[in-house]
């Protein structure tokens, strides 16, 4: 039987290690799990608002992972035009007089898709569109994302961080805190 001086200072250790090691650990766990949420959340807004499948989008947003030694997670977001080609499943150059491509619920009529001039035919083909009835001007098309972007995230985080976040750091505290009980 240890003597009661003993015991409190096991529990003293205990709960400074605690302290030191298991919160900030369950923080950046709960961080880091809140931060998938957040991901998967934006993810799937964006893609239904604008129609574009899911992985066109998922490519464009990163997470980095929160450490119990700095506590910071970060979730980065590159919100850059998506071309119309990277949506259609057959990217073939358009013949004929079939000047129509559709691709992700929209129809761009008088288009077509080739390599740009600038790149000698080595390049990676795009959608282009002619603005008016004459050979010039033409533009590669794109779908903005940046809007749905903007309108989206501060939601979806608010949202996470308000009713997950505390739930998934209670989570994490309990499992700690009852790992080192037993």
């Amino acid at each position: 039987m240890q003597t009661l001086d003993s015991q409190i200072d096991r529990l003293n250790r205990y709960l400074k290690s605690l302290h030191h090691k298991a919160v900030p650990a369950a923080y950046a766990s709960a961080m880091n799990k809140s931060l998938a949420r957040i991901r998967t959340r934006l993810v799937r807004g964006v893609s239904k608002r604008e129609k574009i499948p899911a992985k066109h989008i998922r490519k464009r947003v990163f997470i980095r992972r929160a450490t119990a030694r700095t506590l910071r997670g970060r979730l980065s977001i590159y919100v850059e035009d998506i071309p119309v080609i990277s949506l259609l499943r057959d990217q073939t150059p358009t013949t004929g007089r079939k000047r129509r491509i559709r691709a992700a619920g929209r129809v761009y009529h008088n288009a077509f898709i080739r390599r740009p001039q600038k790149s000698k035919g080595r390049g990676k083909p795009h959608v282009f569109q002619r603005q008016s009835t004459a050979r010039y001007p033409i533009a590669i098309q794109k779908i903005a994302i940046d809007k749905p972007v903007k309108a989206v995230t501060p939601v979806v985080i608010r949202r996470v961080m308000r009713h997950v976040h505390p739930r998934l750091l209670r989570h994490e505290l309990r499992y700690r805190i009852d790992k080192h009980v037993r």
